[in-house]
């Protein structure tokens, strides 16, 4: 009550609030509001720590919004995650046996070339064995059972390998710096900066995960959990934004690749906090929604 009270209050003088998600939902409930869920994160609304892995397993649909559903839906994604341990062990007992040395991130990665949002077996590139393996290590930090952390793992990697194509990202990354910055982009164009550059793919590839402090990194996670795959062009856009008077310094082609390579500098926290703070501003704006591509 309080904190709506609250709430109530700072829209009245003109600032805007978001209500924590335990004051606006309970998470307890018979019935979880998903949708909701979704409408908060995409607003604005911050995760605590103590939620992410639940609303995150409501949003990536491996616990049923329906409490009636929920027991069987656990006794499935169990059988089919003991089935799916236990045919690593019998294909590569020299890596995942019982005698054999392993971290519970790489086997989490065999484990996921065998689910059925792989319909084909194909050698993978380097690039996406360390998001793999990333995804992995911030799931089993996050979740103390590995069967959460493991379903988590799968789901939130299929919805960015399904989702976020890094051409199309970037397509729409360059497109929103037309309407937002047009000396910026067309700075970028003249150097050939296009949704064909290396340096940028790699960004949306590895979905910021060898760039950003993991606090940051979890909150843009949060707007892929919830749908939202457009967000990361939000985000590429405001990275360039915040470097911009840097890029309009550089006019040789391959010294700005490497500016834009070098991305240490979002490894500090408070810088990076600034960046997702203005893509969220950006994306709250909705003046440049109707830029996107319709497809993803």
């Amino acid at each position: 009550m309080a904190s709506q009270f609250r709430h109530h209050y700072y829209q009245k003088i003109g600032f805007e609030a978001v209500l924590p998600l335990e004051d606006a939902i309970d998470l307890s409930a018979d019935v979880i509001d998903t949708p909701f869920i979704v409408r908060y994160i995409l607003w604005g609304g911050e995760l605590t720590t103590h939620d992410r892995a639940t609303v995150w397993k409501y949003l990536l649909g491996t616990t049923p919004e329906c409490r009636e559903a929920r027991e069987f839906v656990r006794l499935q994604l169990t059988e089919h995650f003991d089935d799916l341990r236990r045919v690593v062990a019998l294909l590569q007992p020299e890596h995942y046996g019982t005698d054999a040395t392993f971290k519970t991130e790489e086997l989490f990665t065999a484990m996921y070339s065998l689910c059925e949002y792989e319909q084909t077996v194909r050698p993978r590139s380097a690039e996406e064995v360390k998001l793999h393996l990333s995804v992995a290590s911030v799931m089993l930090a996050m979740c103390p059972v590995e069967l959460d952390a493991f379903w988590l793992t799968a789901e939130l990697l299929q919805r960015m390998d399904s989702s976020c194509q890094p051409p199309v990202v970037i397509r729409n990354t360059l497109t929103l710096l037309l309407a937002e910055d047009p000396k910026l982009s067309g700075h970028l164009a003249a150097l050939a900066i296009n949704e064909k550059c290396d340096v940028l793919i790699r960004w949306v590839r590895l979905i910021f995960a060898d760039h950003l402090p993991t606090s940051i990194l979890l909150r843009v996670w949060d707007r892929i959990a919830a749908g939202a795959p457009h967000f990361l062009s939000f985000f590429c856009l405001s990275i360039l934004l915040s470097i911009r008077m840097e890029i309009l310094r550089v006019y040789e082609r391959n010294s700005l690749l490497a500016s834009l390579a070098e991305l240490s500098w979002l490894q500090a926290e408070r810088r990076a906090t600034k960046v997702l703070d203005k893509a969220i501003q950006l994306w709250r704006e909705g003046r440049l929604q109707s830029k996107l591509l319709t497809s993803t």
